[in-house]
């Protein structure tokens, strides 16, 4: 999208679930560093922007009924991680700093 509103930085809870959203912007994660629930689920997600993983008080993700064909590698780096749910998808392999979750 040409404009990608702030949520600012208390957002703690984004859910953009069941929105035919085909593509996330990097823009759309850089105030989001204290939510620690994304729902982008019921999408056509072909990929995640690496931004993503700025997301340090992540803990939980829902990638449900996309169609991802990977997840950035460094989705391991979000330590807090403890919820991530990628079913229904075309992925292929996932990334290997998954195990560190």
């Amino acid at each position: 999208p040409a404009y990608v509103p702030s949520l600012g930085d208390a957002a703690r809870v984004v859910d953009v679930s069941a929105n035919a959203i085909a593509a996330l912007d990097d823009a759309c994660f850089a105030s989001l560093v204290k939510a620690h629930k994304l729902n982008a689920s019921f999408n056509r997600l072909r990929s995640l922007p690496s931004s993503l993983c700025a997301m340090r008080a992540l803990r939980t993700l829902r990638l449900e009924g996309n169609k991802l064909r990977e997840l950035p590698r460094e989705i391991g780096s979000l330590a807090k991680l403890t919820e991530l749910v990628v079913s229904d998808n075309e992925l292929t392999r996932v990334p290997a700093s998954v195990r560190r979750l």
